[in-house]
């Protein structure tokens, strides 16, 4: 499961940046839900509640104030999956 996290999850995390940049707002909604998914096995609530925010936005615009708290979460939830690995390893 942590190895999916860092392999998958979170690359599609920060591919939400690039749906963003690209003002692609399809992308953005159904990778958000596709994540929001694969993250409830993790209990990661906080990145989820904001997953959920972003695949109901209508406008870029209204997505662009959360894209920087998913992203510190993001990278949080790396930090914490490479350290799992290690001790596991």
């Amino acid at each position: 499961m942590i190895q999916i996290c860092i392999m998958d999850t979170i690359p599609g995390i920060r591919g939400l940046e690039n749906a963003v940049e690209d003002n692609n707002l399809t992308v953005l909604n159904h990778d958000s839900h596709r994540l929001k998914g694969a993250l409830m096995y993790l209990g990661c609530n906080k990145l989820i509640d904001e997953l959920l925010y972003l695949e109901h936005v209508k406008t870029i615009d209204e997505a662009k104030p959360k894209l920087e708290p998913v992203m510190l979460l993001a990278s949080a939830l790396e930090q914490e999956c490479k350290y799992i690995l290690g001790e596991l390893s």
